[in-house]
This record gives C-alpha cells, sequence and structure tokens, in this order.
C-alpha cells in the first residue's frame, strides 16, 4: 500500500522533512504495537523522517528492520530500567528531532523525562489504555489506583498533546480529578489489512481445526490475559454446547495467563468443541474461518482485533463497554453484551446462531463501518496533521 498523506504543499507547510522520534517498546505482538507499526509504514516519506526507540527482541522484531529506518534499542519495557531514562536523553540530544511521539505507559515514564531534561521538543503521547487499567489491582482499588496513576497524569503536564483513541477513553480521563486535563486530542485506531482468496483460506483453517462444511465456528482472537474476558468467553461455551449440536469455539493467541484459561476449559469438559490454536502471525489466514467473532473484554483502548473482524465483514458479539459500543454502535455493526455475564454472552450467541439474515445484516453494516471511520488512511492523516501542526510551533 502506498505512503498516505493529504498534506500538499499549498498549505503552506515548510518544505523540509518533519523528524520524529516514535518511541515504542515491540515486546508483544498487541494492538498497540500493530498500530504503531502501520503508522510508520503508511506515513509520507517525503515530509517525515522517522527514527525508532524499541527493545531489541520481541516477535516483531524482524517487521521493524525491514522499516528501512534507524533503530535505537533500549530497553524501555520494565518499570525498573531507569537507566533507559540517560540512554534516550542522549539518543534526543544527538537527534535534532522536531517531535517525539511516544506509546506504552514506563516507555511514556522514561522518554518524556529525557526529553524534558534535553529541552524543549515537543512531546505527543497515544495513551492505548489509561493508567489505572493496567493492572488487576489499579482496577479494584480506588486508592491504589490513585497512588499508581498520580505519576503518569502528572507526565500529562510535561506533554505537548495527550491523544486518545476513542472519544470514550478521553470522556474517562476527564472524569478523573485531579489534575485537571488538557490539549487533547481523539484520534481512532486504524488498520491496512486485505483479505484475499477468502474462500480458500476459510477451508484451509477449518480444515485445520477440523471443523466440518457444517460446524458454527465461533472465533476469539485475543490476547490471554484477564482483561479480555477469555473466562466468560468460555463459562459461555460450556452453556452453549448442549443447546447446539454443531458449534465450536477458537481462541487464537497467547498470554500470561494462557496456562490457566487451558486448564479452565479442561475443567469445564469442553473437549474437541474449544480449539486453542496458538499465536498467529497473519489473521487473514484466520478470520476468514470464523461463522461469527467474539470480543468479550472487560475493558478495552480501542481494540484492533475488534477492527480485523470488521475489515473482514463477520457478525460480531462484543461486551458492553463505551468502547467497544463507539466501534460498533448500539448493537449496528455487532450485537453487544453485559460485560462479564456468561449467560448473557451465550444467550447473544444463540440468537446470532439462529438467525442467519441478522448475521448478514451486521456482517455487511461491520465492513461498511469500518471503511468509513477506522481505515490506516483516516489514522495517518490526522497523525500527520498533528506533527506538522506542533512541528511548526
Amino acid at each position: 500500500m502506498e505512503k498516505v498523506s493529504q498534506l500538499h504543499k499549498s498549505q503552506n507547510y515548510s518544505d523540509r522533512r518533519i523528524k520524529i522520534l516514535m518511541v515504542e517498546p515491540f515486546q508483544t505482538m498487541g494492538g498497540e504495537e500493530r498500530v504503531v507499526l502501520s503508522l510508520i509504514r503508511h506515513l509520507d516519506e517525503s515530509l517525515f523522517d522517522i527514527e525508532l526507540i524499541c527493545n531489541s527482541d520481541g516477535p516483531l522484531i524482524e517487521d521493524l528492520k525491514k522499516l528501512d529506518i534507524p533503530l535505537h534499542f533500549v530497553n524501555i519495557y520494565g518499570k525498573w530500567n531507569w537507566n533507559a531514562v540517560l540512554k534516550i536523553y542522549r539518543i534526543v540530544k544527538r537527534g535534532s528531532f522536531n517531535l517525539v511521539h511516544g506509546h506504552n505507559s514506563f516507555a511514556g515514564l522514561f522518554t518524556r523525562i529525557a526529553v524534558r531534561l534535553q529541552g524543549r521538543t515537543p512531546i505527543i503521547w497515544t495513551d492505548h489504555l489509561l493508567p489505572h487499567q493496567h493492572h488487576r489491582w489499579t482496577m479494584k482499588s480506588r486508592f491504589l489506583s490513585s497512588l499508581y496513576t498520580i505519576p503518569f497524569f502528572l507526565l500529562e503536564r510535561l506533554t505537548d498533546r495527550m491523544v486518545f483513541v476513542s472519544h470514550s477513553a478521553m470522556k474517562m480521563r476527564r472524569s478523573i480529578k485531579p489534575p485537571p486535563l488538557k490539549d487533547t486530542v481523539v484520534i481512532h485506531n486504524g488498520i491496512s489489512i486485505e483479505y484475499v482468496d477468502f474462500a480458500k483460506r476459510r477451508d484451509e483453517f477449518r480444515r485445520e481445526i477440523g471443523a466440518s462444511p457444517d460446524t458454527f465456528v465461533l472465533g476469539n482472537v485475543t490476547r490471554l490475559k484477564w482483561q479480555k474476558g477469555v473466562d466468560c468467553f468460555l463459562k459461555a461455551m460450556k452453556i452453549l454446547i448442549p443447546r447446539c449440536s454443531n458449534i465450536m469455539g477458537v481462541i487464537v493467541g497467547e498470554g500470561p495467563d494462557e496456562k490457566e484459561f487451558r486448564r479452565m476449559a479442561k475443567d469445564l469438559d469442553l473437549g474437541d468443541r474449544l480449539k486453542f490454536t496458538g499465536s498467529v502471525h497473519d489473521i487473514t489466514k484466520v478470520v476468514p474461518g470464523f461463522d461469527a467473532a467474539v470480543l468479550p473484554s472487560l475493558f478495552e483502548g480501542l481494540s484492533i482485533t475488534l477492527l480485523e473482524y470488521m475489515a473482514g465483514g463477520l457478525p460480531i458479539i462484543a461486551s458492553d463497554i463505551p468502547n467497544n459500543r463507539e466501534v460498533v454502535g448500539d448493537n449496528e455493526a455487532g450485537m453487544l453484551f453485559k460485560v462479564g455475564d456468561e449467560q448473557a454472552l451465550a444467550e447473544t450467541i444463540l440468537r446470532l446462531y439462529e438467525q442467519p439474515e441478522m448475521r448478514q445484516k451486521l456482517a455487511s453494516e461491520a465492513k461498511k463501518r469500518y471503511r468509513e471511520r477506522f481505515t490506516v488512511e483516516a489514522m495517518v492523516n490526522k497523525y500527520s496533521q498533528l506533527y506538522v501542526e506542533l512541528a511548526g510551533s
């Protein structure tokens, strides 16, 4: 796909390229990482000169090396790597960057301190998850959440522009006081994805998982961690199996809680009606094999998996959280169910299972909504305008 840009010389922008330092650990294959990778790939090289700070390992390292941009390897993933501040300071000082654009929680901590120690280079920070959503204990305790999030909120004072990936996330952040929030913008995540040989890939994937042509395959592409509501999906499958003779659940992905979820599936006696495939690098080989898709997350920033489902034209069942509702609408491009309620999830799946006309309608609306609102072109153009604005200020 060609580089994306709608910025022209007629708009009185400088002829010089804007030099940007991007910061992202790239330690996993999650949605945040795929968004940043897509952003870098599609920025207009005639306008922007990109360098990247990232970790030296991780599942996407080979993809990063193919970008043909300078890579600076700094350990910025863990909260104890404070020597990263000095390393980032030196990179920023040598680089003469017009602005810094960062992602990730502790990378944000180290980078903003380093940049401000160096000078007044403009900083853009994209919040993919709000700080209090980083851990279970920060979600459960208001007091501990407040203690944990104060440093991150103070860092907002060192940030020239805070970017939120959804209006829902920005609204939630604005509701947390103190401190007040200013200089914000919403830029929805966008993806670039192409499903080729859809029918062929559908048949291939279904053969791999042992699904017959008449099996109703319900897919859940996810990172296997507590946030993603995988336990709710497993319990819903336990309810559905006695009522639907040809239904099969498929969980695609890996993560820190994988052993726990596999053990739960075994304890629920789901047998061969529930498959774990492990991690899959090319999602376009998986999604075509689903008849419907599930996203039962407890909370999200703005789910890339949800966009991938929509781009593939799948009927979707998603947890009724503000960010999911913002993406699919009020049961317009997907059906919503009460968060964490396996009975509600099972009943919603059953409605979709029994109504092929509804599946077709939802699938059509999902693809339309993706093309209108959540493409990489839309995302990159908004970031490009923001870069030009801040670099020229």
